[in-house]
């Protein structure tokens, strides 16, 4: 810089050389601190921080706390109504305990994420899961996955709980929500490992429609393609997958001094077990209803002439049949009932009468064609069969075109016949002797009738023989004619055999 204030050209060997200026930087800045301020605070909390004891530290036991989450399965699915219709990747919802890393419940849908979608993972991990695995073909005793059980914590992305329904939840469960701060997913660092772990042992991305399970290059077939699994394939193997986590997978370093004096084995499964013979967290359990008021989604719905209307599906139950819900409401006064229900199998709902659910069912011809079905499912048919394809639309507006046309013809028709009929003497004229003129319209018809007939004569024989027109002498049949000949033949040959 020229004392004037401009800037000239630097001096040949009046400056540090890089390697001179990166020296004295090290020498005045701790290389820590640089390495802090280019990751930034965000990504250093996240990825580079120290971590010193565990997630599990501070713990009372079994159900302080759970952790949830979700993530996208690296996986294309097919419908299960038509495996030709491509519904996309599925969103897996994990629920662990965070002290005995035991995967105690999970839910696999098509929502997410969302409360929508953590709820039914909520209420999987609050009740018994024998029946859940025998819906899905799976048999197992209630030893073998034995978490039904409310924790004193529940720690939630913001997405899934931080919400009204989250709220609602927390206050009738008596749940302590924690909501981490945004960016911050080590905070629940133990269901994030979860996914990790599922991954590797179903090996998703190698499966039928697995996403990177090779680099995409041009000309390679798309993965989208070759999807073959559907929902409950894949539920199915998650739940073989999180039963095999729990009781193979090896967690040493959670073992306190008491266990390793018991000689515990360090699996999720022996840990919790271990936890609740020693009352170590006051478990709480809730009634079956307590749970629906929390969790499950509520629909109000209108009783119809057909019964409870719930999605384009209709629904009775034994009150409802033995009050005459659907006729009281269609002629008296109009109902409407709040109605519970599970989007994993529409056969799951409720209704509430008092402090007691009722069980709905499916009307019976509804039955055998959705039963079995998820919600989503059944919303998918239900939006295709009123769809129309382009040439379906085009062709239903061409023959009503040609509907429409020959209507016209027809009438211009008419009018000019009775034109040539002549103008009547008057109105009374018109109108007099109505059913006298059509007794004859009728004795013309049954005459024109039984001359047709009188040109078939049937055989009476075996069944081999057939019927046979007669030899009559007399005019050709007209188009008409002949049609009604063909359905008297018809009815003939079925009679002979």
């Amino acid at each position: 810089v020229k004392s004037d204030g401009t800037k000239g050209d630097v001096v040949r060997g009046s400056h540090p050389t890089k390697r001179q200026f990166e020296y004295q930087g090290k020498k005045h800045f701790d290389t820590l601190y640089v390495f802090k301020g280019r990751r930034g605070n965000i990504n250093w909390n996240k990825d580079h921080r120290p971590l010193v004891g565990l997630a599990s530290q501070g713990l009372s036991g079994p159900c302080h706390r759970y952790e949830i989450d979700s993530t996208p399965a690296d996986v294309y699915l097919v419908h299960r109504i038509n495996r030709n219709w491509l519904i996309g990747r599925p969103i897996v919802y994990v629920v662990v305990d965070s002290y005995s890393r035991m995967i105690v419940g999970i839910h696999v849908g098509l929502e997410g994420p969302s409360w929508n979608g953590a709820r039914h993972a909520l209420y999987n991990a609050y009740t018994p899961k024998v029946d859940f695995c025998k819906r899905y073909g799976i048999e197992i005793d209630p030893e073998d996955w034995p978490c039904f059980h409310l924790p004193v914590e529940l720690t939630a992305d913001r997405a899934e709980l931080l919400s009204q329904a989250g709220e609602t939840m927390s206050n009738t469960l008596g749940t302590v929500i924690n909501i981490p701060p945004p960016y911050r997913p080590d905070w629940k660092a133990i269901v994030e490992s979860r996914f990790r772990l599922l991954n590797n042992n179903l090996d998703i991305r190698f499966l039928p429609g697995g996403v990177d399970a090779r680099r995409m290059e041009r000309g390679d077939r798309d993965y989208e393609l070759d999807a073959i699994l559907d929902l409950d394939d894949f539920t199915q193997m998650m739940i073989a997958a999180v039963l095999h986590h729990n009781r193979h997978l090896r967690v040493p370093h959670v073992l306190t001094k008491q266990m390793l004096k018991e000689d515990l084995e360090p699996t999720p499964l022996s840990i919790w077990n271990w936890g609740m013979r020693q009352n170590m967290v006051h478990s709480k359990i809730v009634t079956p209803a307590e749970l629906k008021i929390a969790l499950l989604p509520s629909q109000e719905c209108r009783v119809t002439r057909g019964g409870i209307q719930f999605n384009g599906i209709l629904y009775t139950c034994d009150l409802a049949e033995r009050e005459n819900w659907a006729a009281r409401s269609h002629n008296l006064e109009t109902r409407y009932v709040r109605v519970w229900y599970d989007p994993n199998s529409i056969e799951n709902c409720w209704i509430k009468i008092g402090s007691e659910f009722l069980s709905l069912t499916i009307v019976p011809y509804m039955r055998e064609k959705y039963a079995g079905y998820r919600l989503e499912e059944v919303q998918d048919v239900i939006s295709l069969q009123t769809q129309q394809s382009p040439d379906a639309r085009y062709e239903e507006l061409n023959s009503t075109a040609k509907l429409k046309g020959l209507q016209n013809e027809l009438v211009k028709s008419a009018k000019a016949k009775k034109k040539a009929a002549g103008t009547p003497k008057s109105k009374a004229d018109v109108k007099r002797d109505k059913k006298a003129k059509r007794d004859t319209e009728i004795a013309a018809i049954q005459h024109a009738e039984t001359v047709e007939l009188g040109h078939l004569r049937l055989v009476q024989s075996t069944k081999d023989q057939a019927v046979i027109n007669s030899s009559h002498v007399g005019e050709p049949p007209s188009a008409r004619s002949a049609a009604f000949l063909k359905l008297v033949i018809a009815e003939a040959q079925e009679s002979g055999e």
